[in-house]
């Protein structure tokens, strides 16, 4: 009946808009970023100045909350848990620990809000998203100027 049914099928895939071969198109895939934060690394994140400098900027910025009588708290410790972004910023602060009123809590948190940029972390050689830890120990002292 039909002398060439090879050329019958190719004829009839592309009135089908069917394509016997498929061309491959190379995709590009968006990179990859990482959002690992990492508890332990080989350089831990630290405040521009060190310590000392935390402890000056955490003093002069402070306001010591009004807290009655009745509710001042046995003990006045709060730590912030924060990530130190791969560009030093400070991001996601929560409350980690504390033994004060609620009031020092947010004081606390609205502090870690106002840090300047950290050293971020680093694993050989790579910066790293990490945690860090800020204690606060809020005491009752002399006026601010």
């Amino acid at each position: 009946m039909f002398s060439q049914p090879m050329t019958f099928f190719p004829i009839l895939m592309m009135l089908s808009g069917i394509s016997p071969v498929q061309p491959t198109i190379p995709v590009s895939q968006p990179a990859r970023q990482d959002t690992t934060a990492y508890a332990i690394v080989q350089v831990a994140p630290a405040f521009t100045g060190g310590s000392q400098a935390l402890f000056r900027f955490i003093q002069q910025t402070s306001n010591y909350p009004v807290v009655p009588p009745d509710k001042q708290p046995k003990g006045t410790l709060v730590i912030v848990r924060a990530i130190v972004e791969k560009d030093g910023s400070l991001s996601r602060p929560v409350i980690h620990y504390s033994a004060a009123e609620e009031a020092y809590d947010r004081e606390a948190l609205r502090i870690v809000g106002r840090m300047p940029v950290w050293k971020p972390g680093s694993q050989d050689g790579r910066v790293l998203r990490a945690y860090t830890q800020i204690p606060f120990r809020f005491v009752a002292g002399p006026k601010k100027p």
